[in-house]
């Protein structure tokens, strides 16, 4: 029998908290349409990159479950589905009907990368790591009805075979916020972090004029949305970055981001990503207890620079772009007087949002394998690693503590009073670079109060 060319990419709807979608438990009703309202909701790049690395003799469509139904009367031929830890669980029920209907399914993303074992148990087969170098493999196996087994690359791939994401797989509209990925791999290297395991421990960044390039293409089929450079750490290189903007400068863009705290040491190229259109940038704060800082990572980076919090989210935000705090909750060092300190810390710098989760060790980080050998790893129900549920416990907080401090702090820090004084904080920002902004892109943020929650 002719297999059938079609390939069918599946983002599944996870189960969420006790199999009703829920981000967390201890949240009381109306904190997370809250919650969700904030977060920055992007197309995955990933399986647009592979759909563009299938060969054009191959029908291709995505469908993100969050906001499109799968037609079970169809006829399916290869389905390829990319999950994270907290959506595996829908993803293994959706790779066991798809087969009973006769498909052969390939399991790929952060979750079967870091549990390619589990994973094959579901699945025909199960991709591991960047697809650039296997997927070549992965549907010619397919197409001679070979499929099978785990396909692995060797080393990671050049991002010169990256190809330019099948942008004209989004149907318009679907989302406000789409990705660009211009860099994979951060130096920090942080305990809780799995990027080491996904991209290896270098850094690898595309040719400037492929990105511009994948800009052009996304924005011919999604002209008004608002792009996300989903790089970990866009500015690891401040001279890459610096010529990355400047080629980005005269586009007129509205953009995202994710940093660390060098961006504020160089006020020239924060000017630059005023004018380019940066408009919010995330940066990854972790926690303002020197003991939970220091046991993050072996660098150090973000344990030296705790003394400038302060300074440099207010040098960033005096160039109107809006810092997104993010903190994580629940880390060794951190004790019930975590939570006051960080309300503390956001309302006196008027942080444009903060990003609040719950440490989380995501299996196959070396942030799990600690704590499961000191038996504080709570569950392996994968559908609660949210980041925002407590599926561990907590050194210096009981579980309790940890659950209502942590609901407690995203009231506070969207209380009326807060909201109005960071919106009257960045409406005087968004005067003053007014006044004295050049070039196309603009230094305004979005909207006070927002960014993640």
């Amino acid at each position: 029998m002719t297999p059938l060319r079609r390939l069918t990419l599946v983002l599944p709807r996870p189960y969420g908290v006790g199999g009703q979608r829920r981000l967390a438990s201890h949240w009381p009703p109306g904190l997370e349409p809250l919650v969700e309202r904030r977060l920055w909701d992007s197309a995955t790049p990933g399986p647009l990159a592979v759909a563009a690395l299938t060969p054009p003799s191959m029908e291709v469509e995505f469908i993100d479950e969050a906001r499109q139904s799968i037609d079970w009367d169809r006829e399916y031929g290869l389905v390829g589905i990319y999950a994270v830890t907290h959506q595996a669980p829908r993803a293994y029920d959706l790779a066991r009907r798809f087969a009973r209907k006769g498909a052969r399914v390939v399991l790929g993303g952060v979750h079967p990368t870091l549990l390619p074992q589990e994973a094959a148990g579901y699945a025909d087969a199960v991709v591991v790591g960047e697809a650039e170098d296997v997927w070549e493999q992965v549907v010619e196996d397919y197409l001679c009805d070979r499929l099978g087994g785990v396909y692995r690359a060797p080393a990671p791939p050049s991002l010169a075979r990256s190809p330019v994401p099948r942008f004209d797989l989004i149907e318009p509209g679907l989302y406000r916020v789409l990705p660009i990925q211009t860099a994979r791999g951060c130096p920090h290297a942080c305990e809780f972090c799995n990027l080491p395991e996904l991209y290896g421990r270098g850094y690898r960044a595309k040719e400037i004029g492929a990105v511009v390039n994948e800009i052009a293409v996304l924005r011919r089929f999604h002209p008004r949305s608002t792009i996300y450079l989903t790089d970990d750490n866009l500015f690891v290189s401040h001279a890459r970055s610096r010529e990355l903007l400047q080629a980005l400068l005269p586009l007129g863009l509205r953009l995202y981001a994710n940093s660390d705290l060098s961006l504020a040491d160089d006020g020239g190229l924060l000017e630059l990503a005023a004018r380019a259109g940066l408009r919010q940038v995330l940066v990854g704060l972790e926690s303002l207890s020197p003991a939970s800082l220091t046991g993050l990572g072996p660098s150090g980076f973000k344990h030296r620079r705790l003394k400038e919090y302060g300074q440099a989210v207010r040098r960033i935000q005096s160039r109107g772009i809006g810092v997104v705090g993010s903190f994580v909750l629940g880390l060794d060092g951190d004790d019930a007087s975590i939570f006051e300190a960080v309300l503390d810390f956001a309302a006196s710098t008027r942080l444009y949002g903060v990003s609040l989760t719950v440490q989380t060790p995501f299996p196959g980080t070396r942030l799990f394998r600690r704590l499961e050998a000191e038996g504080r790893v709570l569950t392996r129900d994968w559908n609660l690693y949210t980041i925002f549920e407590v599926v561990m416990q907590p050194l210096n907080l009981t579980v309790e503590g940890l659950r209502r401090g942590h609901a407690w702090l995203i009231e506070q820090l969207n209380r009326p009073d807060l909201l109005a004084q960071r919106a009257a904080f960045f409406l005087e920002v968004q005067r003053r670079t007014a006044r004295g902004a050049t070039g196309a892109g603009g230094a305004r943020p979005a909207a006070a109060g927002g960014g993640q929650p």
